[in-house]
């Protein structure tokens, strides 16, 4: 494995970065036909071939070897370095790079190195083998027990994935406003205002990036409704302590603005903004002057190089004092 991955890394040197991606997603694309799967979760039921079969192949005995590309895979122990997987990965890239000989731009990407191209569909079984791995029993545990595991691994993964796309549609979100605000202002002839909102989507919103978006919740809550209060259930912002605090009253402007000018989330469910702290990593790579201070200062006793953990850049990056911006 050692000498594929040298080879990777010389032949990677070789390239340019685009064909090196441009190589990637052509290994992955022949890699998903010959599987059959598109993602690395679509394995985690995979049956792969038997132990007994690989160990037969590596022995020499010519009846127990792949017919073809699109032949199972062997994830078991010794994965990496056995001859049942590199048969087929041989035949994966003779079928590429016949099919790549009759191209007249030769798929717009150099030669490259059958060893190069081998390393790429090893690693490609990384990703499907680590789903495939959390479904089998551990030392001791049932076959149950592991199901259930894996059960609440993909529970907790899942809510991850429905907390980014809201960070995710909340930035877009955020900065559509922004840009909505910036044109209303402009009619307005306030050129200040516009500025500000300006600021925020240009520089502002892009530099917290998504990240940088408070967690939420869905929680019953009481709310008013027209003249009457009834309860249902609200997303409930949660408080993000690693945020200086003027990033959380640009965030109240900003959503509030959209409000005013139709621009909510495509669900319509109310947005309110609790007590409870955010149990979310902070993100790496920003600003000092994005952090609370004080929230630096409470951790450097048990993190000493926080600054470093964090990855805080200290270049230069005012946070604006804005009161109100129409």
């Amino acid at each position: 494995m050692a000498a594929l991955n040298k080879a990777r890394e010389e032949q990677k040197d070789a390239l340019t970065h685009e064909q090196d991606l441009r190589w990637k997603t052509l290994v992955r694309e022949k890699y998903r036909s010959a599987t059959g799967h598109i993602r690395g979760k679509d394995f985690f039921n995979y049956e792969g071939v038997a132990a007994a079969t690989v160990k037969r192949c590596d022995e020499g005995d010519p009846s127990a070897q792949p017919r073809g590309s699109n032949e199972k895979l062997y994830f078991g122990e010794g994965w990496a370095s056995a001859l049942w997987n590199r048969i087929i990965f041989e035949k994966c890239i003779d079928e590429m790079l016949t099919k790549r000989a009759e191209d007249p731009g030769k798929w717009e990407v150099p030669d490259v190195s059958t060893e190069y191209l081998m390393a790429l569909f090893i690693n490609c079984i990384k990703l499907g083998r680590a789903e495939w791995r959390r479904n089998q029993p551990n030392a001791g545990e049932t076959f149950m027990q592991a199901r259930e595991r894996a059960k609440e691994y993909d529970a907790e993964r899942s809510e991850k994935r429905v907390a980014t796309s809201r960070k995710n549609a909340k930035f877009e979100t955020r900065v559509r406003t922004s840009k909505r605000m910036m044109e209303v202002s402009l009619a307005k002839n306030d050129h200040t205002s516009a500025d500000t909102w300006k600021w925020f989507k240009d520089d502002f919103l892009p530099e917290l990036d998504k990240g940088g978006m408070s967690s939420e919740e869905d929680e019953p809550a009481e709310v008013v409704v027209g003249n009457e209060r009834t309860v249902q259930t609200v997303h409930g912002i949660k408080i993000c302590p690693w945020r200086a605090p003027k990033i959380t009253s640009y965030m109240k402007m900003i959503d509030e603005a959209g409000d005013n000018v139709s621009l909510k989330l495509s669900n319509k469910c109310p947005r309110i903004r609790g007590r409870t702290e955010s149990k979310a990593e902070p993100p790496h790579g920003l600003p000092r002057a994005m952090y609370n201070e004080d929230w630096l200062a409470q951790r450097k006793p048990y993190i000493p190089d926080i600054e470093k953990e964090l990855e805080i850049k200290e270049k230069p990056f005012t946070l604006m004092d804005i009161e109100v911006v129409n």
